[in-house]
């Protein structure tokens, strides 16, 4: 059965992060399986990057990245699971790559 909304969890390092409004979440991810201007094949999947607010569940599951003097913020890889309707539907790593506006700008890569 195909739904308008889905309840969407999101695990870092074991810890589910908070998002400011699960209905408004924009998750997409792109698969590359075969690349025909490469010789080798490879086979690839990672999201486009998508917001999470900077909370203090947040900012802790991040290692208070949101510290201006942090260094190595953006050189982290953390474990990642994301669940939809309770299945899992990918498991790899999460990097950030920004802090603006009081967000993470974070990635899903496998």
């Amino acid at each position: 059965m195909i739904y308008k909304s889905h309840h969407i969890e999101l695990y870092i390092n074991g810890q589910q992060v908070e998002f400011e409004d699960s209905q408004d979440l924009d998750i997409r991810f792109n698969n590359v399986l075969f690349d025909p201007t490469k010789i080798s094949s490879n086979q690839a999947e990672y999201s486009f990057e998508f917001e999470l607010p900077c909370t203090p569940t947040n900012n802790k599951i991040f290692e208070y990245a949101n510290n201006l003097s942090k260094l190595n913020k953006f050189h982290s890889r953390y474990d990642g699971e994301l669940y939809a309707d309770g299945t899992l539907i990918f498991k790899g790593s999460v990097t950030l790559n920004s802090i603006s506006n009081k967000h993470y700008n974070i990635n899903l890569v496998s």
